[in-house]
């Protein structure tokens, strides 16, 4: 069972020792993670962690490497792993993810966008 919570910004995805006893398990696949733990211990998002709100992670500048772009197209979830390892930073940058769908009528009710 997964112990993950809106305290945590991330899920680990594989277990994480623990930097201070080596050999221990600090996190376990399925656990919370916070962001600060993620930074202090140089934990990679998409490889050891997934990011559990992905639209709060801030972009990256411009000029950003292409791991910190790879990093933040897999938080987001917008790209998985394979297709991330085969573009370059500036195709990271520039990816557009497809618009979503607007919610359609339903059958026979009036929608505000409808004016029925």
């Amino acid at each position: 069972m997964a112990v993950v919570d809106d305290r945590h910004e991330y899920e680990a995805l594989v277990g994480i020792t623990d930097p201070v006893n080596p050999g221990r398990f600090a996190y376990t696949p399925g656990q919370g993670v916070h962001a600060q733990v993620v930074a202090d211990w140089g934990l990679t998002v998409g490889e050891h962690v997934m990011a559990l709100r992905p639209d709060e992670m801030a972009e990256p500048a411009g000029n950003a490497s292409r791991d910190e772009w790879a990093r933040y197209r897999l938080a987001r979830q917008e790209l998985d792993a394979e297709t991330v390892d085969g573009m370059g930073r500036d195709q990271l940058r520039d990816y557009k993810p497809p618009a979503k769908a607007k919610a359609t009528k339903a059958a026979g009710k009036p929608t505000a966008e409808s004016g029925e």
